[in-house]
């Protein structure tokens, strides 16, 4: 895993950066079957959580070129302000924790008391492919993607081209410089299960979203499987939610102590992914 190189490592990092709403339901406003075009994209995003805060146990699993690490954590989110992924090893101690906010990305080593903070002014290909906080919080929260746009709405419908394709319905997205987009959704629910976001072949993200679980009485995914694919060592990540919450009390920053050494991202995300 050392031989990965430091943007191999910030792209994994980057796919990270990951009583049910007192619900037991999943409830739809809508059934999306005959729709089309336009109206099917409304359907999805009327159909799509709202939720502003999710709190969650998760089960955490990476696999680089089949050397693979398993451990549990914490997934928090709060919409449009901070995403919180913490690795916690042996049950109980947490020993990792990365924190993306919309002005940098802070990953934190507990157990040798280190930190890097990195702003994304710093992550240039991230810029130059228009990848930003609300790029990666769409990720984790099940949503489209619009290039240059925090949010996709009902106003926005138009520029998605909506096919079917055997038992899904795909969305083809509007391009940036860098990159394309394409999302399968449910043709009834809407629901959506895969985002494919593709670079210069041979390189793509696939994002996978499956049991889906009541959340305010709409569908949200426990699993998310991801695939980075093109690197030169083939990576795969799998988070599976347990518990999921809307409890809003917990810190939205992360604060590190005086005691803690600051250091390059290569040195800990090294330190880190072999907990």
């Amino acid at each position: 895993m050392k031989n990965l190189t430091f943007l191999g490592w910030l792209g994994i990092v980057t796919i990270l950066m990951f009583a049910s709403c007192k619900s037991s339901k999943i409830m739809t406003s809508n059934d999306l079957n005959g729709l089309s075009g336009e109206k099917f994209v409304e359907g999805m995003l009327a159909n799509a959580s709202d939720c502003k805060v999710v709190s969650t146990k998760m089960k955490f699993a990476l696999d680089v070129n089949g050397q693979k690490i398993s451990v549990g954590g914490n997934l928090r989110m709060k919409k449009d302000d901070v995403i919180q992924l913490s690795l916690v090893g042996f049950g109980f101690v947490e020993g990792g924790r990365i924190e993306f906010t919309k002005e940098d990305v802070l990953v934190v080593d507990r157990i040798h008391r280190q930190y890097a903070r990195i702003p994304y002014a710093k992550l240039g290909f991230l810029k130059e492919a228009d990848i930003d906080f609300y790029t990666l919080q769409a990720l984790f929260w099940n949503e489209l993607i619009l290039p240059g746009k925090e949010h996709v709405t009902k106003s926005n419908a138009s520029s998605f081209v909506v096919k079917k394709e055997a038992n899904q319905a795909v969305l083809i997205g509007k391009s940036s410089r860098k990159l394309s987009y394409r999302f399968f959704a449910s043709l009834s629910t809407g629901a959506l299960e895969k985002t494919e976001i593709s670079a210069k072949a041979p390189y793509r993200l696939n994002w996978g979203y499956q049991d889906f679980l009541p959340l305010k009485g709409k569908a949200f995914p426990s699993v998310m499987d991801i695939q980075l694919e093109g690197l030169k060592k083939p990576a795969t990540v799998f988070i599976r939610l347990g518990n999921i919450s809307t409890d809003a009390d917990w810190e939205t920053r992360t604060k590190v102590s005086k005691r803690y050494k600051e250091v390059t991202p290569e040195d800990i995300l090294d330190r880190i992914l072999r907990l």
